[in-house]
């Protein structure tokens, strides 16, 4: 489980370069959730960490696409020592990832908060790890 937490906040990470454009980095809004149809629980008292389960799978489907973006993207880095084609590779990047996340039906924001929200909710990360690992019935619950 530790893998999968230091790969979604590398991915995190990745697509953090989708808000830095900016310059602020990531921004994770809340987002209140009407429907009771995924995991829930609560974190800090008061903040909302449920996700649906259509919006968890789809976030899981994004993430492993971003996921190889990223350790691509990484080794074309670590191969490169020229600025300028670094600044390409980054911004290429960016392009594939925002694709991505798009094409699963998210906005990088949505994308963005639910990895927040699996990663301050240890039941919703059991689940998205299930969905990850391509088992989409999610965790038995005994």
């Amino acid at each position: 489980m530790t893998k999968l937490k230091t790969a979604m906040i590398a991915t995190a990470i990745g697509l953090g370069l989708l808000a830095m454009g900016s310059g602020r980095g990531v921004a994770f809004a809340q987002a209140s959730s009407g429907g009771d149809s995924g995991v829930s629980a609560t974190a800090s008292g008061n903040a909302d960490t449920s996700v649906d389960k259509p919006t968890l799978e789809k976030a899981a489907k994004a993430y492993m696409a971003v996921r190889k973006i990223n350790l691509d993207t990484a080794q074309q880095l670590s191969q490169n020592t020229d600025p300028q084609q670094k600044k390409q590779i980054v911004a290429s990047a960016r392009s594939q990832q925002v694709n991505i996340v798009k094409q699963n039906g998210l906005s990088a924001e949505q994308y963005n908060q639910v990895l927040e929200k699996v990663d301050a909710n240890p039941d919703l990360k059991a689940q998205f790890a299930s969905y990850v690992k391509g088992d989409s019935s999610g965790p038995d619950s005994n």
